[in-house]
């Protein structure tokens, strides 16, 4: 048996299970042709890719001989692990077909539909050719991607090439922007601003609380292919100022933000903690200038953690700090009992 992944793709081409054999059997022939390049290129219709995994579909799970001439000799072999999110079927063609200016005898069926492997050379060329721009993630694979910010124009096409890699090898395929629809992808990028500012200053309400948290979670659970357009990279670096290996989840933004009238690039919290600790990692700044900006008055002389109380949230003790962390950066942010992900 397929994947599942591959059952997910299938599934998310065809419309019917049946294959017309009306027409002439080169007519055929040209027409799979015409729709598995426009499939490969991201320029298929609907209806094309109906047609085609209708047609892929029945080749896999049909009996052989019975597949059209033009089906004939394909091979379908199960790759990677059927349980995990980035198993694939990789498939071996008779003879070999150019798509997106690459040659290949091999495609690759996934959950993002049909792909082909590139190297670094034809990969650099379609990321400068589509302008797309590189996340990646340290917790869950594919660790970098790049890909193309949807457009806010309603008359952009609906499908952009994206790359995966999960280390050496690339992987081509297609973002089908309705993919990702049931996510809410569609976050304003001003009230997202809003929020993390409110959220590292200590005054966020309970309602930008609550967005914060399904922000973070559907980050830090799912892949960068399902990452809000806001978000550059994920990590998982050492936080705060303990020692015993404590880490933390880290967003890179895709720009950067005022809080406290300091820029802002990258945000944190502490997972271990049932209550939520959330800072902005300032990096190498200076903690005079963390202190100066978050809690006028203290000075960095002979301490590690700095706290100012601040406004409770639905009741719970809230404060400012600024840490020096083991490694020398400057965390600044909030501190509550109100937890993160849950948004309890």
């Amino acid at each position: 048996m397929f994947p599942r992944t591959f059952h997910a793709f299938t599934l998310m081409l065809i419309a019917s299970s049946g294959i017309a054999d009306a027409r002439p059997a080169d007519t055929d022939a040209l027409r799979f042709q015409q729709n598995l390049i426009a499939v490969l290129e991201c320029r298929a219709t609907p209806t094309e890719r109906q047609a085609l995994g209708s047609q892929l579909r029945a080749a896999r799970y049909g009996v052989a001989t019975e597949r059209p001439a033009h089906l004939r000799g394909w091979r379908f072999i199960a790759a990677d692990h059927p349980e995990i999110e980035s198993a694939a079927t990789r498939i071996e063609l008779p003879a070999p077909i150019t798509a997106n200016g690459i040659t290949t005898g091999e495609l690759l069926a996934d959950d993002l539909g049909l792909g082909m492997s590139i190297n670094a050379v034809q990969r650099d060329r379609i990321v400068a050719e589509d302008g797309l721009q590189m996340r990646t993630s340290t917790l869950h694979e594919p660790f970098r991607v790049w890909w193309r910010p949807s457009s806010d124009d309603a008359a952009a096409a609906q499908a952009w090439r994206v790359i995966r890699s999960e280390g050496a090898g690339n992987r081509l395929s297609c973002d089908y922007r309705e993919r990702y629809q049931k996510l809410d992808d569609q976050q304003a990028a001003d009230r997202l601003r809003e929020d993390l500012v409110a959220v590292l200053e200590c005054r966020a309400d309970t309602a930008a609380w609550q967005r914060f948290g399904e922000f973070w979670t559907r980050v830090s659970a799912h892949s960068p292919l399902g990452w809000p357009a806001q978000v550059r990279a994920l990590d998982a670096p050492a936080c705060m100022a303990r020692e015993g290996g404590s880490r933390c989840e880290r967003i890179t933004l895709d720009a950067p933000i005022s809080v406290h009238g300091l820029a802002v690039s990258s945000v944190m919290i502490e997972p271990s903690y049932a209550s939520g600790h959330v800072a902005a990692d300032l990096g190498m700044v200076p903690v005079d200038d963390a202190l100066q900006a978050a809690i006028p008055g203290a000075t960095a002389a002979g301490e590690i953690i700095w706290t100012l109380p601040a406004a409770p949230l639905q009741e719970r003790p809230r404060e400012r700090f600024v840490v020096r962390t083991a490694d020398g950066r400057t965390l600044m942010g909030c501190a509550t009992s109100k937890a993160i992900h849950s948004g309890r």
